[in-house]
């Protein structure tokens, strides 16, 4: 009897072992799930691929911010991004700090971010989230820059989206159309 509780027990340890899954597999299920708006199931994915390995933790990491920047949990968005960026430096990670960092009033830091994705690829889109592209980064560095008084990087950005655009930054009233300017293409 004890033998035959033995092996079951072996065999319950090698189905429980196989059920872990490999952390590619995990990360493909993950971008599934997250592409199809399932924050939760992702997170739990992702969460698993960082199970006791490092291979993949740039992108586990980096996934893991992306569900909380869409969950509005900025800071611990901006925490993923930079525990994903100290194993990979990935153009996403960057986004997605740019992002989180403006959000987080950490403006300069936004900026610096935006900077290294679109010096990387101008036309940058987020394959899992297309609404996040280069546009979207511009408009991310021109709030930011704005924020920090630096009007004529917001309206640089801008006028690459908009090139037609054009405000004086040096007037209060320059400054108050490239703000609305930026709150009108934010809104979309």
């Amino acid at each position: 009897m004890q033998k035959i509780g033995l092996t079951a027990l072996f065999v319950l340890l090698l189905i429980g072992v196989g059920c872990n899954g490999d952390p590619e597999d995990h990360l493909a299920k993950a971008w599934s799930l997250f592409e199809e708006g399932d924050l939760s199931g992702a997170r739990d994915h992702f969460d698993s691929a960082l199970s006791g390995q490092t291979e993949n933790a740039a992108e586990a990491y980096m996934g893991l911010g992306w569900c909380d920047l869409l969950e509005d949990k900025l800071t611990d968005a901006y925490n993923n991004f930079s525990s994903s960026m100290t194993y990979e430096n990935l153009l996403d990670a960057n986004a997605g700090a740019a992002i989180a960092s403006s959000e987080l009033s950490r403006y300069t830091d936004a900026i610096d971010y935006v900077n290294t994705v679109l010096n990387a690829n101008p036309d940058y889109f987020f394959t899992h989230y297309t609404s996040v592209d280069s546009e979207l980064l511009r408009l991310t560095k021109a709030k930011s820059a704005a924020a920090l008084g630096d009007f004529e990087t917001a309206l640089d950005e801008i006028q690459e989206i908009e090139p037609s655009f054009d405000a004086n930054p040096d007037t209060p009233q320059g400054q108050a159309d490239i703000l609305t300017k930026i709150e009108e293409l934010i809104s979309g």
